[in-house]
């Protein structure tokens, strides 16, 4: 325990001075009277109230000490600490071309699907970040824009699949210009693009160098990951329905390469870095390595909290001395 006003103590020697001088060093004199007889020495005097006749003076005393320790005002301190963590703003930018069904990411893993399972991971050791999701092939378009809500986030992220109902192609440029107009409202220092494709611009009605432009306009950082370990005529499985709506797998060979020279010049231009993922583990890699340079701000905060204890002091003191009043007022009344 502490005291925000030591120097009230001081106080207490003053109040210890009047009691002793009112109690031992007063020269006031008590009357006298004469009586002529010895019967009242041998007399028995003695009583309960008279042994007990200093109680009222005595309380009010101390009722006086603990309004004194009041004043002096008790306290109790804690140190508190108070951490605070400032996420990033991200828009995952994601390939869905037909040449992303390519089994080459492992032992029957597309670059789809390996895609979609690091990034949930990624997502998933982000808590603090809003996150969003674009889907691109021939065409661009927002599946989630930014949100906190990341398991609406992962739940939209497992249902994307090529379409056959959009336009075939890769729109490098047209998506990160989508994905730059999401992040235009957001803080400058926290906004992170992670684009990732199998393949070079061949679509769109925006060129990746004009998208390049705004990207680095609004000083957004973008990451660009290269996936894939086959290049040239590559073979997929998709997905068809016959006339009477049965399901079966047809295999096509599609042309894939990738535009590193595209991909670096994005990335290095805006901060960030270009990545080559060639499997599963190396893709892993590189999402790890990401969550590492894209670290949060933390700030603490470190400050004394009080708590006051002087009414519990005052309380005290008024109990003692009303409790002096009464005794003065009942039992060790002397009348008039």
């Amino acid at each position: 325990m502490t005291w925000h006003n030591p120097e009230a103590f001081l106080l207490l020697v003053l109040l210890f001075y009047l009691y002793i001088y009112s109690s031992f060093l007063s020269t006031n004199k008590k009357g006298t009277f004469f009586y002529s007889g010895l019967d009242l020495f041998f007399k028995k005097t003695f009583t309960l109230r008279a042994a007990f006749i200093f109680l009222p003076k005595l309380l009010k005393f101390v009722a006086l000490i603990f309004v004194i320790l009041a004043l002096a005002r008790p306290q109790t301190a804690e140190d508190k600490t108070n951490q605070s963590q400032k996420g990033l703003d991200i828009m995952i930018v994601m390939d869905i071309s037909l040449s992303m069904l390519a089994e080459d990411m492992g032992p029957g893993m597309t670059r789809l699907e390996s895609s979609k399972n690091v990034v949930r991971d990624f997502i998933q050791g982000r808590s603090n970040d809003r996150i969003g999701l674009i889907a691109f092939s021939g065409e661009s378009f927002t599946q989630v824009p930014l949100t906190f809500d990341h398991k609406l986030l992962k739940s939209s992220l497992t249902q994307i699949k090529p379409l056959s109902s959009i336009k075939a192609g890769t729109a490098i440029g047209v998506a990160l210009a989508n994905a730059a107009l999401r992040l235009k409202h957001s803080p400058t220092d926290s906004r992170i693009i992670i684009l990732l494709t199998d393949g070079e611009n061949n679509a769109g009605f925006i060129d990746p160098e004009t998208a390049l432009q705004i990207v680095k306009k609004d000083k957004i950082k973008v990451y660009t990951i290269g996936l894939g370990s086959q290049r040239g005529n590559v073979p997929i499985k998709y997905k068809e329905r016959d006339a009477k709506g049965r399901s079966f797998y047809q295999k096509v060979y599609i042309e894939t390469r990738i535009n590193k020279k595209l991909l670096k010049k994005i990335s290095f231009q805006t901060g960030g870095e270009f990545f080559i993922a060639k499997n599963l583990i190396s893709l892993k890699k590189v999402f790890k390595k990401i969550d590492t340079l894209e670290t949060y701000d933390i700030q603490i905060n470190k400050w004394t909290q009080y708590e006051e204890h002087f009414i519990t002091f005052l309380a005290i003191g008024a109990i003692l001395y009303f409790l002096s009043l009464f005794f003065s007022l009942t039992v060790f009344f002397r009348g008039i």
